[in-house]
């Protein structure tokens, strides 16, 4: 059981690192023209956000809502994965552990 809580820990911390990989990856291809104000170093700089005028906030917003949608996409296959592959997984018969009494 003790295991089995490590493993999940475990597997959430690599898909919330793999999560924040991609959307870091989608927002530095996106981050340009308009929106390349808001661009440091590849990386959405949320504190110039503000200081924006309204055309640039727009395209900031922009680039983030379809890099969302885009990583809400990619997150819906890569659980197609383990969805398929839990199709093919059989369950083994239950075993008694227990004999009834014989009545005489």
């Amino acid at each position: 059981m003790l295991q089995q809580l490590g493993l999940q820990q475990l597997g959430a911390a690599f898909g919330a690192a793999l999560i924040g990989a991609i959307m870091n990856q989608l927002l530095s291809v996106r981050l340009t023209g308009a929106a390349a104000a808001a661009n440091s170093d590849g990386q959405l700089d949320t504190a110039i956000f503000s200081r924006l005028p309204a055309g640039q906030q727009h395209a900031v917003a922009q680039v983030f809502t379809s890099s969302v949608g885009t990583l809400f996409l990619i997150s819906a296959a890569i659980m197609l994965v383990p969805l398929v592959l839990s199709l093919f997984v059989t369950e083994p018969p239950a075993r008694c552990s227990h004999t009834r009494a014989r009545s005489a």
